[in-house]
């Protein structure tokens, strides 16, 4: 797996791409030395010159994943997502997303990519942190239990929240116990992500403890205030 090899950024790459059935909206004088600048402009990562995935980190973003004829059904796709993937993850980032064309719909959806926006291309987001589900970790607890929230007045914390290391990174976290601490152990019983917003967090749980979800959906709306989230749950 090459990175950042800018050689792959040819016109003749480009206009291979641009004679694909679905990429009619892109045709016009000039588009293949336009997107070559734009691609190199984001981190790029190709394979053996056989296939290429051009993303942006800030927000996750893949703006172009192309595959040449000829490589196809190798698994070079599956292989380019997942570095990407794999960055993001160490970024503690909550989700990539893609621009979709009809032809790449199949693809994205076994990679586990889900729709979120239909348009001339849609719009698909993977949702990342799901490998946390059910692994046991350690919250530092910034904010107990009872303890004020510093920029609601009046709101005390109805858990105990805070945060874990992940990765070289901090994802925030809450911890459901009926007492306050310092730190808590436990199993990562949900992750949550928020619609509009980068960054996830992780609720725990001791095991056998995490019984009543409505109750723990009901602590998280006091402190979400309205934020449109999606939570999953660990089986």
């Amino acid at each position: 797996m090459d990175r950042n090899d800018t050689g792959i950024l040819t016109e003749d790459l480009f206009s291979e791409m641009l004679a694909e059935e679905d990429a009619q909206p892109y045709r016009f004088p000039g588009a293949e030395k336009l997107l070559m600048k734009r691609m190199q402009e984001m981190h790029i990562i190709s394979e053996d010159q056989a296939g290429i995935c051009a993303y942006e980190a800030d927000p996750w973003q893949i703006r172009l994943l192309y595959v040449r004829n000829g490589y196809r059904s190798q698994g070079i796709g599956h292989r380019l997502v997942e570095a990407v993937r794999q960055e993001a993850q160490q970024a503690c980032a909550a989700r990539i997303t893609a621009e979709v064309t009809p032809s790449q719909k199949n693809f994205y959806e076994k990679e586990g990519f889900l729709k979120r926006a239909e348009g001339q291309t849609d719009t698909y987001e993977y949702l990342l942190g799901k490998e946390l589900l059910g692994r046991t970790v350690t919250a530092e607890i910034e904010h107990a239990l009872g303890s004020y929230h510093p920029g609601i007045p009046d709101l005390a914390y109805p858990l105990n929240a805070g945060y874990i290391l992940y990765n070289g990174g901090v994802i925030d976290a809450y911890a459901v116990t009926d007492e306050p601490c310092d730190a808590f152990t436990g199993i990562v019983c949900a992750v949550l992500w928020r619609r509009n917003s980068d960054g996830i967090r992780v609720i725990l749980a001791r095991a056998g403890e995490m019984t009543d979800k409505d109750r723990v959906l009901s602590l998280i709306g006091i402190l979400e205030q309205g934020d449109d989230v999606y939570i999953e749950w660990a089986v």
